[in-house]
């Protein structure tokens, strides 16, 4: 069963735009804007550093893991230009990929309360497979693809995003990667199209609803849609839905639902975050997967940790302990 289910994911690999999403996927996005969107470079007005992991469906042979680490701050000489750095590795059965990226963000004000920013990023990404290392059976064993390795792959890539916010919403739109490189430039030609990068598109948005003095409702939203350049393939499209409370400015209790719209549904989620001190904030989140994996997995977990250094840029600053957005 181990095999079959390793095999399953090898050819979800292959084949990424079939059923899945070729970016690394979080929860807790809210927290992770960073990674999806090189616009919200700087929003925290302060230099901040995110880091989180996922492991995702646990006990599951193959199942996805992913790092990723953010740093991004304004200019102090010239707070509308903000500059951001990124790394990740995301491992999929036999698949590793590695990418590092530097961002750039120009925020200006459209109302006394609101700032949109625009954003570009440009990096490199390494992309191997080693399906050397797998053990399939007919009829897969004579398939070129599964039996050719991929040996570190180097893709350049960029990125754009623009990202409005103001003290009580945000809404914002990118397209991290808009190259779509192909994986392995020796695949043979039935395979070329399916091996490659897809241009994958992110609209996400939020909103803060004070309660009481205590409590802050802060629903939160992301949708996620691939391209599907020239080909008659089932392209996902794939929407986070997420309802948080804020209690004492201080301590953050939310539930998700993970939607897609060719397998129905996904998962149930829930997430914690606690800002511990003015700089530092650390977060949880699991998922309870509701698809047909629910069988062989206990489930999805991710782990985030924040630090901010320094004191907030005036122009941009609210007096608030805690910075929502």
């Amino acid at each position: 069963m181990k095999k079959t289910l390793l095999l399953f994911l090898v050819l979800l690999g292959t084949g990424w735009a079939v059923k899945a999403q070729q970016e690394p996927q979080f929860t807790m996005f809210m927290f992770n804007k960073q990674m999806i969107n090189p616009a919200y470079a700087g929003s925290r007005e302060v230099l901040s550093f995110t880091g989180l992991y996922r492991n995702q469906w646990v006990n599951m042979e193959g199942a996805p893991v992913t790092y990723n680490f953010g740093a991004h701050s304004p200019m102090s000489k010239s707070p509308r230009v903000s500059l951001g750095g990124l790394v990740y590795a995301d491992k999929i059965s036999v698949f590793d990929q590695y990418g590092i990226y530097g961002q750039y963000a120009y925020r200006f004000p459209v109302s006394s309360s609101s700032t949109l920013s625009l954003g570009l990023q440009a990096g490199v990404e390494n992309f191997s497979a080693r399906f050397s290392d797998l053990d399939p059976r007919d009829p897969f064993a004579g398939d070129v693809v599964i039996n050719q390795d991929i040996r570190g792959a180097w893709l350049p890539n960029f990125g754009m995003g623009a990202y409005l916010s103001s003290d009580n919403y945000y809404v914002g739109f990118s397209v991290p990667r808009i190259i779509q490189n192909r994986y392995n430039r020796d695949a043979s030609p039935g395979n070329v199209n399916l091996a490659r990068q897809f241009r994958h598109y992110f609209l996400m948005a939020g909103l803060i609803v004070p309660l009481s003095n205590v409590v802050i409702m802060k629903p939160n939203f992301q949708g996620k849609y691939v391209t599907n350049p020239g080909m008659n393939i089932e392209t996902p499209l794939s929407m986070d839905y997420n309802m948080s409370f804020i209690f004492l400015d201080r301590f953050l209790l939310g539930i998700s639902y993970r939607t897609n719209v060719v397998r129905n549904n996904d998962s149930f989620n829930a997430i914690f975050e606690m800002q511990i001190t003015p700089n530092l904030r650390m977060g949880y989140a699991y998922d309870y997967t509701l698809s047909e994996l629910q069988s062989y997995n206990s489930g999805s977990h991710e782990v985030m940790i924040g630090y901010d250094i320094a004191k907030r840029i005036k122009a941009y600053t609210s007096p608030r302990f805690i910075k929502y957005f």
